[in-house]
């Protein structure tokens, strides 16, 4: 997973200006642990499973594969361990340029009329005149 470190870094700075937002862990699906400790290692998803896994001491119930093509609940010890890594992740504010994406995405549904009017009127304007 190619990241873009200047994009990320200034994504971090202001992160640091934005409202502060706990996680909510009991939301977040497994996969979507997968993902974003994905994205904090710099990691393949199937990694994060296997090293999970690893860490739980459990035997794999399912391959990768297996798991990816339907993504059932994974088992107590692997959640939390994947729990456990995005604490880790979130104590060192490796999470902050992620909640600086999330916090504009958010945005982007209520800014994306306003700016394409402002456009339109710029646009309008300047091939009138």
């Amino acid at each position: 997973m190619k990241r873009n470190k200047v994009l990320d870094f200034l994504a971090t700075r202001l992160a640091d200006r934005l409202p502060e937002r706990p996680v909510r862990y009991d939301s977040i699906t497994d996969e979507d642990y997968i993902t974003i400790l994905s994205w904090c290692e710099e990691w393949d998803p199937e990694k994060v499973y296997n090293t999970a896994y690893k860490a739980s001491q459990i035997p794999f119930m399912q391959t990768w594969e297996q798991w990816s093509d339907n993504m059932t609940p994974l088992p107590g010890p692997v959640r939390y361990q994947l729990k456990h890594g995005l604490e880790v992740h979130e104590k060192a504010g490796n999470l902050k340029a992620l909640r600086a994406y999330a916090y504009f995405y958010e945005k982007i549904d209520k800014w994306t009329p306003r700016v394409l009017l402002a456009i339109f009127f710029i646009s309008a304007y300047y091939f009138y005149f």
